[in-house]
């Protein structure tokens, strides 16, 4: 049997195993006050745009993100903006020559209590801008693809679940992430949380493990997002959150060691990096909507 239709055939029993329950809780909540719905807005400020283990931008970003949460089913809006501009040197930035915004991502997802797990399942869809997206490299450089433009070319749509077990030691989590367009494999990580009690405030620090099937350089058209199949990066973190009236304000600290040759790119002289550090502070606000 085809191993990716495999993998895009669990993603569905997956949709049918948890939506279902969402309409059988309803009637029993229901009967407590609550609000219809939820409004939120969160603004991340991070010294580099790392996705998924690869550094997409070696300057600072700034990265909005807006939703809407109603009955365990969330959409949203999410962008990353350049400060700057490449200026030379060993400067490395989706937006090339040019600052502003490269990407804008919609996203929605459903999450549910699935047993001991907290479970989620969503489908995101990747735009960049064609106006204002430079080599966006590592995955689609003209030296790396003769003949493949910027824009819409790369633009791509993914289907995600997640299972988080919070109640479990060190609250281990498994996301998968398969791409149904133009890169047709999966990506997906383990990581695992531990709080630390400081005052009146937690440290939560953070360990994940990257990994690839299918996004590799496998030699066939499809456009590879990694080297070689397999682990990818390991990313140590840790972060804390302080509430400044309505908002969350969450610092957050991360090395990362680099497993992949793709992950090794990170910066337009650096092709070969085994460490990555960065940071970044993320401003969270929501807000309940009506009552029922």
């Amino acid at each position: 049997m085809n191993k990716k239709l495999t993998l895009v055939g669990g993603l569905v029993l997956v949709f049918t195993a948890i939506v279902p329950a969402a309409w059988a809780q309803t009637a029993v909540e229901a009967a407590s006050p609550q609000p219809v719905a939820t409004v939120g807005a969160d603004l991340a400020l991070n010294s580099r745009y790392m996705f998924w283990g690869l550094t997409l931008s070696n300057k600072p970003v700034w990265q909005p993100d807006v939703y809407v949460t109603w009955n365990g089913l969330t959409a949203g809006v999410w962008g990353n903006f350049e400060f700057e501009s490449q200026s030379g040197g060993s400067d490395y930035t989706s937006g090339g020559d040019r600052n502003g915004n490269t990407e804008i991502d919609y996203w929605t997802e459903y999450a549910h209590k699935l047993g001991a797990a907290d479970a989620k399942v969503g489908v995101i869809h990747w735009t960049y801008n064609t106006s204002n997206t430079g080599t966006l490299a590592p995955y689609a450089t003209q030296r790396n693809f003769p003949g493949l433009n910027n824009g819409p070319d790369i633009n791509s749509t993914e289907i995600y679940t997640a299972f988080t077990f919070t109640d479990a030691p060190l609250s281990p989590n498994l996301t998968l992430y398969y791409d149904v367009d133009l890169y047709r494999g999966l990506f997906g990580w383990v990581s695992f949380s531990k709080g630390l009690a400081i005052k009146n405030k937690t440290l939560t620090l953070g360990a994940l493990t990257g990994f690839t099937y299918g996004e590799a350089n496998l030699g066939h058209s499809d456009i590879p997002l990694y080297a070689h199949q397999g682990l990818t990066h390991i990313d140590l973190s840790a972060a804390m959150a302080f509430a400044a009236g309505a908002y969350t304000i969450t610092p957050n600290f991360h090395v990362q060691f680099n497993i992949d040759d793709a992950t090794k790119i990170t910066s337009a002289t650096q092709s070969d990096g085994s460490t990555v550090f960065f940071a970044g502070v993320t401003i969270a606000w929501s807000k309940g909507v009506g009552s029922k």
